[in-house]
């Protein structure tokens, strides 16, 4: 009961509030999901409606991406020959063919060394002792050189490997940031009220997605430099393979194998792939192809071989059974 000094006085309580209701618009191509907080309260979470092929370039592109983080990691920390396909095959087959010509050098070295020394009846003497044990000493010199020869090839091979892997990850990152300013785009279209948390989450999540690609690229380029590096020596040790001149390059030069500089060839014939996707071209105008070999494993990237024989003969190696490589350090 009130009184004049304490006037009842009649509370009316408030309406509560209505709970937020969902909204989608094909037009703007926007939706608003209202979630509810622990506390009571209502978050509007606006999002973009994405078509099922939309859908399925980012799950398709998110796949890629995992693949070649992983292979990147695979290549430079936890590397195996056998985790490339065909290479230790090939780089078999370039040592049996550079120690057959060292071979048949040294022996045609060697007799016409003894012709030399029977004919002018020094064959017994202090000198021509001497003279063998330096050619002796050259084959050795030669021998090593091969061997340093084949393992700059498959440095130079596995550093191919993950630049493919690299391009790989930044063509799906420069659709991540195509789609990613679509989102913006029409989310600002739908002048939705949660649009400036949105923008300022999708910038978030696109820093967090290039710190990643970073970060892989920064491992690496740190890994490349030290291959790099190694293969700086094995170059210089062929400028010095001593005074016969065997190595890589001399057997080159008499109809041999490819050099470790050229690079070596990798196996890109159509006919072993497949899943052939077209995601870009080189500024060759070669047309850039994801796929997988028919034999396993994971995407892999690159060109097909009938294609670049058209416009890099030179750079397309055929196998003994007909199947075409391709030696990338020539094209990219």
């Amino acid at each position: 009961m009130g009184s004049l000094f304490k006037p009842k006085t009649q509370y009316v309580e408030p309406p509560k509030q209505a709970d937020p209701v969902g909204f989608k618009s094909e037009i703007t191509g926007v939706e608003q999901i209202p979630v509810k907080n622990a506390d009571g309260t209502t978050t509007i979470i606006e999002r973009q409606i994405l078509t099922p092929e939309q859908k399925a370039v980012i799950d398709r592109n998110n796949r890629i991406a995992e693949e070649q983080l992983n292979r990147i990691e695979q290549l430079t920390n936890n590397y195996d020959i056998s985790q490339i396909d065909g290479l230790k095959d090939q780089l078999d087959a370039f040592r049996t063919t550079q120690l057959s010509y060292l071979d048949k050098s040294v022996r045609e070295a060697r007799m016409g060394q003894e012709r030399t020394l029977q004919k002018f009846g020094q064959a017994d003497s202090s000198a021509a002792a001497e003279a063998r044990t330096q050619l002796n000493d050259s084959e050795v010199a030669a021998r090593q050189q091969v061997e340093r020869d084949v393992t700059a090839a498959e440095q130079d091979t596995r550093n191919q490997e993950i630049a493919r892997s690299t391009n790989l990850l930044g063509i799906v990152g420069n659709e991540q940031q195509q789609q990613n300013a679509l989102v913006a785009n029409t989310l600002s279209r739908g002048a939705g009220i949660q649009s400036n948390f949105m923008n300022a989450l999708q910038g978030y999540n696109n820093s967090v997605y290039q710190a990643n690609v970073f970060n892989a690229q920064q491992k690496m380029q740190a890994s490349q430099a030290g291959m790099q590096n190694m293969m700086g020596l094995a170059s210089m040790a062929a400028l010095l393979a001593g005074p016969m001149g065997f190595g890589l390059y001399g057997a080159a030069g008499a109809g041999g194998a490819a050099g470790a500089g050229a690079g070596a060839a990798a196996l890109s014939d159509r006919r072993a792939k497949t899943e052939i996707v077209p995601i870009g071209r080189l500024g060759s105008g070669l047309t850039l192809y994801t796929f997988r070999y028919k034999t396993g494993g994971g995407v892999q990237v690159g060109c097909m071989a009938d294609e670049v024989e058209k416009v890099f003969p030179a750079a397309v190696v055929t196998r003994s059974d007909g199947m075409k490589m391709v030696k990338y350090g020539e094209i990219w």
